[in-house]
Formats: C-alpha cells, sequence, structure tokens
C-alpha cells in the first residue's frame, strides 16, 4: 500500500512554551506572560504558513474564542529567545485582542465555523507568510525563534494551539 513520506527537511512544528515543560497548550493563564515558540532546527529555519485553531463556546467577531476582547493581547515577534529581543514585530507594536484581528496576519484566511460539539465553535487561522511576502518564506537563524505571547488568561477557552509548517 502506498504511504506518505514528508519531503526531506520539511518540518511541522507546535508552539511550545519551553519554559513549562514543552507544553503547545495556549488556553492557559498568561497573567503573567507565556512565550510559545517556534525555534530553528540547525543553523536556518524557513516558515511558509502558521496554522492557529480555537475552539470555544459563544465565538463572535469582537470576543476572542468566546471570551471577552482581551485587555492585552497576543505578540507575535520574531525574537532571540535566549534574551528576548524583538528582531521584528508583525503587529508593530499592536495585539491580537479580538477573533477578527487575526484578519491583520490572515486576511480572510480565518473564518468562525460552527463544530460538531455541542455549543462549540471553532476559528481557524491560517497566516500563509510567503504569500505575503511576495513568495519569500520567514528565515529564522540559529538563535531566533517564531514567537507568539499570551499575555491575558485564556483558561475558560476549550482549547488553543498553533503550528508551523516549513523547511529546516
Amino acid at each position: 500500500m502506498p504511504h506518505a513520506i514528508a519531503p526531506s527537511g520539511f518540518s511541522f512544528n507546535f508552539f511550545r512554551d519551553y519554559a513549562n515543560s514543552n507544553s503547545r497548550d495556549m488556553a492557559i493563564d498568561g497573567s503573567t506572560p507565556a512565550h510559545f515558540d517556534v525555534r530553528v532546527h540547525g543553523t536556518v529555519s524557513y516558515i511558509y504558513r502558521v496554522c492557529m485553531s480555537i475552539v470555544d463556546g459563544g465565538v463572535l467577531p469582537i470576543t476572542f474564542g468566546g471570551i471577552s476582547a482581551l485587555s492585552n493581547g497576543l505578540q507575535i515577534r520574531v525574537v532571540t529567545f535566549a534574551d528576548n529581543e524583538t528582531v521584528y514585530d508583525f503587529l508593530d507594536g499592536e495585539t491580537i485582542k479580538t477573533n477578527t484581528d487575526f484578519g491583520f496576519l490572515s486576511g480572510v484566511d480565518s473564518t468562525i465555523e460552527p463544530v460538531a460539539q455541542p455549543n462549540d465553535d471553532h476559528v481557524p487561522v491560517r497566516w500563509t507568510l510567503h504569500k505575503a511576502t511576495g513568495g519569500k518564506p520567514l528565515e529564522l537563524v540559529t538563535g531566533q525563534a517564531l514567537r507568539i505571547t499570551v499575555q491575558d488568561n485564556l483558561a475558560a477557552i476549550t482549547s488553543f494551539g498553533a503550528f508551523a509548517q516549513g523547511l529546516t
């Protein structure tokens, strides 16, 4: 029977909280900011796409998942992970505070969809970096990470996570 083989060097990586047992669960209390990283494997990594998924009840465009709009919001940056120095801020100093705000990165590739679980909705976000940059992926070098920082209490959200696709 035929089977799929990922191309050599292709990577699929969850954003992980390396300070908290490598957790990929972003539905946490981020009142003390928590950093979720995709780090370079080897000397360089190229990120083509980031997929985020929120599952929660009561999802509206003006909420984050199904909870109120965030006070502090999510930061999305390239950083040096040793000292948290910002190399590039994808939101120009702003943050993502509502489901609608994901559109700043993903354009029309974010929606609100009902799911089979009673009372839950799904917010899938597909941020295709190489389309936004004229066909070039995001290039990370040794010591850098693509980082999502949670700065609010998201523990009431059913599920929230992010995944990067690229080459190493």
